[in-house]
Formats: structure tokens, sequence, C-alpha cells
């Protein structure tokens, strides 16, 4: 059987269709899975041991798909992209439902109405398949990072700090890193190349305990460093998902979104989520912002 899972973006995102795939392996070991995602993605997935074929998306549908027929396509992005590469090839479609107008009338109208996480909601297009249950984050090919090999001698023992994220509203402000982490403890900081200047500037203010890996991690490497770490704390980013594939406490501060959003932490640790109480502007985005709409930033800057 060969089905074809199409998932563009962001890393988060991605990473939570890995219970997906799992699902499919535990239901049928010899399902042959193809995944489509962006150029800039394909990262997470090359040498994943449940993607049997990967198709990269740079600026147009890739020549390695176009008239292939699947016993099943499941559309977990659900969006004019996807809506190409499904006319493209021939297959059953099962779409994922993006919950947008639940979450219109929370943060627009302030009214709360529950519905299925991500996770749950990606599951929802194999349940005809008689699949259902709980499937973890997989992510199990991690590798130690090659351009950091003084890394590897504190390995279990170090927390590691995420840097940044895609919206503004959604990164740890620095005054709030410094107050939660101890000059004379280990501490690794992770994320990608727009957070390397921040990363090494940090590292400089406790040189021996605190070790840069932003921008010097591959998306395998920065996963062994969150593998073997003894906490980690994370703002809303893909890094604070892909964290969730190990077993290691993972504290999440939420600045402009909210994990009830449709996103928590999906994580095979313990979770501890730091969020401002009584905030009546909060969440005010299901994505993140470039800046806070009331100027205050309180979500994060009232955090303890």
């Amino acid at each position: 059987m060969k089905i074809l899972i199409i998932r563009f973006s962001a890393i988060g995102d991605i990473v939570l269709t890995t219970p997906v795939m799992s699902a499919l392996k535990q239901w049928n070991p010899a399902v042959e899975i193809h995944y489509i995602t962006k150029k800039q993605n394909a990262g997470l997935l090359e040498g994943h041991p449940h993607v049997s074929v990967l198709h990269v998306w740079e600026n147009d549908l890739p020549e390695s798909i176009k008239n292939l027929s699947f016993d099943l396509v499941l559309d977990l992005h659900n969006n004019w992209r996807s809506w190409r590469v499904r006319r493209a090839i021939d297959g059953p479609v099962k779409t994922f439902y993006k919950a947008n107008w639940e979450r219109f009338l929370w943060i627009q109208l302030g009214i709360k109405k529950s519905f299925p996480t991500a996770v749950e909601r990606y599951l929802k297009t194999v349940e005809h398949l008689g699949i259902k249950g709980h499937f973890p984050i997989y992510f199990p090919h991690t590798q130690p990072p090659k351009s950091l090999p003084e890394l590897l001698p504190w390995e279990g023992n170090y927390q590691v700090m995420v840097l940044g994220a895609a919206h503004a509203t959604k990164r740890i402000p620095e005054e709030k890193m410094l107050l939660w982490m101890n000059p004379n403890e280990r501490w690794v900081f992770l994320g990608g190349p727009s957070e390397q200047e921040q990363g090494e500037r940090l590292a400089q203010k406790s040189p021996g305990n605190w070790i840069n890996a932003a921008g010097l991690c591959t998306f395998r490497e920065s996963a062994w460093v969150l593998e073997h770490a003894t906490h980690i704390i994370a703002g809303d980013t893909g890094m604070m998902h892909l964290a969730g594939a190990y077993p290691v406490p993972l504290t999440v501060v939420w600045g402009s979104t909210s994990g009830e959003l449709g996103m928590p932490a999906y994580s095979l640790g313990s979770v501890t989520n730091k969020v401002v109480p009584n905030l009546d502007c909060w969440p005010c985005t299901k994505r993140g912002k470039d800046r806070c709409p009331k100027g205050h930033f309180r979500c994060m800057m009232d955090q303890v």
C-alpha cells in the first residue's frame, strides 16, 4: 500500500504529523509512505525511518510526484499548494480539518469553543482505516553535533534554552532567560541561523558553562541536543514540538499564543506551561505577531 502525506510547513506542524506515520506503520508495517514538504524543511524528514520517499517542493510541483498514483492521500496542510499536488496525482483524499472557525470565535469574539488538537485532527484522517489510539511524536534519527565536540562530554548533564521564534510575540525576552538561567549551571542555546548571534553573545556571559548551538546544528543534530538534555525551556516554536519526542522535562513559555488553540506541547516528558494569569487580551493570535497589539507585551514581560 502506498500513501502520500502532504505537509509543507512549519517545523512544529511537520513534527506533529509523525504520530500519523507511526499509526500507519503500526497498522501495516509494509506501507510505503511518501511525504512532500518544502525544501527548507526537508532536513526534518531526511533519514526518517517511516518515510519511504521524500518529495521536495522548491518553487513548483516536483517532477518526482507528477502522475503518481496512491492508495491514499492525506492532505495535512489543506491549502492552495496542497490542492495543486492533489490535482497532479491519482488517489482518494482525506483532508485535515483546520478548525479556523473555532479559533476565530475564541480570539476575535472571546467565545471559547473546545476542539481537538492538531495531532488528533491529523489522526482523524486515518480513522476510516480502523486506526485509533494515542501515538507519540516519533523522531529517532538524531545525530551528535559535528561542529560542537565540546558538547558531547556534557551528554545528560545540561539544560537547553530555545532561542527565537518565527514571530516576535512568541520569543522569550532575553531578560527572562537570564532570570531563569544560573551561570554556574550548564546551558545550551538552540535555534536557527537567525539566532546564532544572540546565542554567541549569551554564551559569553558564562564561558565554560554556557554553549551556543544556535545556527550550528542540522535538524537531526538539534534533536540530539534536545534528546540528551535534563530540562528544556522553549517558547511556542518548532523546537518545542520537536522536544516532545523525548522524555525530557519541558517548560513552555506562552506569549501571544495558547496551546489550547490546537497545538499544545505533545510530549513524552512532563510539561510545565508558563502563562501569565488574568490577561484579558490573551491569546491574541493563533500564529504570533510582529509586535504586541496592546504595546505592553505583558504575556511575556510579566512571566516570573
